[in-house]
């Protein structure tokens, strides 16, 4: 088996796709998350890439190759030739590392599944307010990224809610709290989170309450799903934009829009009714 670096290009990616035999059904969910990280310069050279058998056949690499010529955007590689048979039974035998192993090799400290949770719904934002919302799922390394610029909003948001006591502990609330992390008076932050996940309120605190009580009540009925986290998520959004300005409301509605931007971060335009 040889292995060598290569520049491989959208023209020189489809040539190798008509040698493609015997893989596995091409996930385009696969293919458009590597689409993505070639255009947003994201993509990495690593140890994985290209494989061809003896026979000069396609045997690894296809969604990589789907993906540079859907995008018509070239990347480098490693290409390695001359696999038999027995090598082809090894391939992708290892466990697919998860953004949460990732940042940990990158000595980014205890990090949690929950602390990933968090930064992903965070990073799905305004998505979670439309109704595609359930088909959109960062890529690995998107997600990694997106952690590594915004994981002092995340530690906030977990530092509230991962505790055993915490019945509100959710990564779509903690979501919320840590891009409201970026624009909400922090005292005021520190409030409404420590009355979401205590319970001890004051007056002008009914809002939260009332919030907290309906996830509560959808957590005690075990109930899941995308409809369930984009509703939560909506109604956390519009409970604590409300609250925040003293608005006064007698029942639990959603936002319509994403109510905490990112730093940089602009909403999508209007479509004309």
């Amino acid at each position: 088996m040889k292995t060598n670096l290569v520049l491989v290009t959208p023209k020189l990616a489809a040539e190798w796709l008509t040698t493609n035999s015997n893989n596995r059904p091409l996930s385009q969910p696969f293919v458009a998350e590597l689409a993505h990280s070639l255009l947003t310069f994201t993509f990495r050279t690593t140890h994985q890439g290209i494989a061809f058998d003896e026979q000069g056949r396609l045997r690894d690499g296809q969604h990589r190759l789907t993906a540079i010529v859907q995008t018509g955007i070239a990347a480098e590689m490693l290409v390695s030739t001359g696999l038999t048979e027995a090598d082809l039974e090894a391939i992708d035998d290892g466990r697919k590392r998860t953004a949460r192993d990732v940042l940990t090799m990158l000595d980014q400290g205890d990090v949690t599944a929950f602390g990933t949770s968090i930064a992903r719904e965070m990073l799905i934002g305004g998505h979670h307010l439309k109704e595609a919302a359930k088909r959109y799922k960062p890529g690995r390394q998107e997600l990694v990224d997106f952690y590594l610029r915004h994981q002092e909003a995340v530690h906030y948001a977990e530092r509230w809610l991962y505790c055993p006591r915490s019945a509100v502990g959710f990564g779509y609330v903690g979501a919320v709290i840590a891009r409201a992390f970026y624009s909400v008076n922090r005292p005021k932050l520190d409030h409404f989170a420590e009355v979401l996940t205590s319970g001890l309120s004051k007056e002008r605190d009914v809002s939260i309450i009332r919030l907290r009580n309906y996830i509560l009540r959808v957590r005690s009925e075990r109930k899941r799903g995308f409809e369930l986290r984009d509703d939560v998520y909506a109604k956390t959004e519009k409970t604590l934009q409300e609250w925040v300005e003293g608005i006064s409301s007698k029942s639990l509605i959603g936002a319509k829009e994403e109510l905490f931007l990112l730093p940089q971060e602009v909403l999508p335009p209007l479509k004309p009714e």
